[in-house]
């Protein structure tokens, strides 16, 4: 497949690129995912959905550290955006740094206290997950018996 090129490229909106990307992330092409992305990104720089969906590109190609930068962009352009700090926390998480993942984690619970529940335990399983990797046990206790009360309440 061949990127979308117009004669004339600056003409051309970037929600096309977005969507490009979009489409490239679905398909597993992350290479020209994130190529799309970041064109989106040069013709519009202060849209956060764009510098979060190439994150999410550079996340699942396991490059946490560039996924952790955009994802810290996006936040910084929406902070509003519970997601970006959920997003900023799992690159934290992937990366090590509990106490930080920890601390943007339970942010993402704080910004919207009726996330959906699915959100709610995936967020509180990493909380849990990193005092346990932290090796603070008893502090684990209360975030991980929220997943299991999520899963109560959804089931």
């Amino acid at each position: 497949m061949n990127r979308a090129i117009d004669k004339d490229k600056d003409n051309v909106d970037p929600q096309i690129y977005n969507g490009l990307g979009c489409c490239y992330s679905e398909l597993g092409q992350l290479q020209e995912c994130k190529l799309n992305f970041t064109e989106a990104i040069a013709k519009n720089e202060n849209n956060s959905e764009f510098w979060s969906n190439r994150a999410q590109a550079y996340y699942k190609s396991g490059n946490y550290d560039l996924a952790y930068a955009d994802f810290s962009i996006a936040l910084k352009l929406d902070p509003e955006d519970t997601m970006a700090y959920y997003n900023v926390g799992m690159c934290l998480f992937e990366t090590k740094k509990y106490k930080e993942a920890i601390d943007m984690l339970k942010m993402s619970l704080r910004r919207e206290e009726k996330c959906f529940c699915e959100m709610r335990a995936n967020v509180y399983y990493h909380i849990g997950i990193a005092y346990c990797r932290r090796d603070k046990y008893e502090k684990a206790i209360y975030p991980l018996s929220q997943v299991i009360a999520c899963y109560i309440i959804v089931y």
